[in-house]
């Protein structure tokens, strides 16, 4: 009785190494599967989102880079008028000065300053 009882716990235990190879090839092919299943969604969402995040991407810089080019034209417009308002107001000030006045009578108008023996005073 003793001899055989010792002689049972040294042996090898048979194990059926079939199951245990196919239960290790599951797991690693459900975990395959898994990462498969997530990957497919995510890689057409890429798909789609990427050319439409492109495009909108083009099309906003397009739309950026008119509305800077109108930008500069119209800041140089503004100083070109402001550089012509100058250019008016400073006409228009010698225009207005006493002198050019009776120049401009004088040549349009025949008005003169009358001289001291023109005036009669009553």
């Amino acid at each position: 009785m003793l001899a055989s009882h010792l002689s049972q716990s040294f042996g090898r235990q048979q194990v059926n190494s079939r199951l245990n190879r196919s239960q290790v090839r599951r797991q690693k092919g459900l975990e395959l599967a898994g990462a498969k299943r997530l990957l497919q969604p995510v890689g057409k969402m890429l798909l789609v989102l990427c050319p439409i995040w492109l495009a909108s991407n083009l099309i906003l810089s397009f739309a950026v880079n008119q509305l800077t080019d109108n930008f500069t034209a119209m800041e140089t417009a503004r100083h070109e008028l402001r550089d012509q308002n100058i250019g008016l107001r400073a006409q228009k000030a010698q225009l207005f000065s006493p002198n050019q006045v009776g120049v401009m009578a004088g040549e349009k108008l025949n008005l003169h300053v009358p001289a001291e023996n023109q005036v009669a005073r009553l």
